[in-house]
């Protein structure tokens, strides 16, 4: 009797303790979830579905404002970029797909000003986590979690000054790209003369940083280009590059040197321009923010 009975102490024991683990496996698996939900979801009653925009960001140092005409000119710049990518993907064979931007009641491009909480010295270098950081809180109130979205953007971070009539540029700021379908974010520069407008320029001449020599134009295609480039690797897409074969017939893959010919048949050079490659193309088909066209 003795026997039976410490067998059934025992298995009770047993039984409790596997009730107990299975209470509280259940309890921590309701606590994963929870937080799950929390990490995906942005605070607030105006919170915004993700993958419905590509958001851009402005950012202005603590002691700077907006370059000149920053709103048309960017404008501008991305309604250029956003049709290149569309003709491109139906040049490719998926139809005129897209991404698209966020605009006003006006078909005016939003775009969200953020001022900075520092101000920086000439040569101080300005990192894209450090440029993450500050629009991130910003963004939150506005009921936008960029750590779920595609962003692009913008610093007004750049020296510029004039001597002998030429343009001269000074940047430390990370211009660099990367994502996936999930979010992503390309950390660009503006400049007061960026805008599609100038592509036919030759004069002033731009010296960037202050040594390497550009004709207006070419400056204009190649921070244009940079602008689509870090996008892409926004989006996923690596660095590939074109073959003799198709660069006679093409031109330049974007996500190779592209950046340096964005646009460039239209500066007057003999330039075939950029294009979008079949394997790119077909990654972007299925990317959640090209499921949607743009006029």
């Amino acid at each position: 009797m003795q026997r039976f009975r410490t067998r059934w102490i025992c298995e009770g024991l047993y039984t409790r303790t596997a009730l107990i683990w299975v209470l509280a496996f259940t309890i921590a698996c309701a606590y994963v979830l929870a937080q799950d939900s929390k990490d995906t979801t942005t605070s607030g009653p105006d919170a915004v579905t993700p993958h419905q925009h590509v958001y851009i960001v402005y950012l202005n140092p603590a002691d700077r404002e907006c370059l000149p005409r920053y709103q048309e000119r960017l404008d501008r710049v991305l309604t250029e970029i956003q049709t290149w990518y569309r003709n491109e993907m139906e040049r490719n064979g998926f139809g005129p797909m897209t991404f698209p931007l966020e605009r006003d009641e006006n078909s005016k491009l939003v775009i969200h000003v953020v001022k900075g909480t520092k101000a920086y010295k000439e040569g101080e270098r300005v990192t894209s986590s450090e440029k993450f950081k500050q629009v991130k809180g910003p963004m939150l109130k506005k009921g936008i979690d960029i750590d779920q979205e595609h962003i692009i953007l913008i610093s007004n971070t750049n020296f510029n000054s004039q001597k002998d009539g030429d343009i001269v540029t000074h940047g430390w700021s990370d211009y660099v790209g990367g994502g996936n379908h999930r979010q992503g974010t390309a950390w660009v520069c503006d400049f007061p003369w960026l805008d599609p407008i100038n592509l036919p320029k030759k004069s002033p001449k731009v010296w960037d940083s202050g040594k390497f020599e550009y004709s207006l134009g070419r400056h204009v295609v190649t921070y244009i280009g940079g602008i689509a480039h870090e996008f892409g690797h926004s989006l996923g897409l690596p660095h590939n590059r074109e073959t003799e074969e198709e660069r006679e017939e093409h031109g330049v893959m974007l996500m190779g040197n592209g950046n340096y010919h964005f646009l460039k048949e239209r500066t007057g050079d003999a330039d075939k321009g950029t294009y979008l490659s079949k394997p790119h193309a077909t990654v972007l088909s299925s990317h959640p923010l090209f499921k949607r066209t743009t006029d």
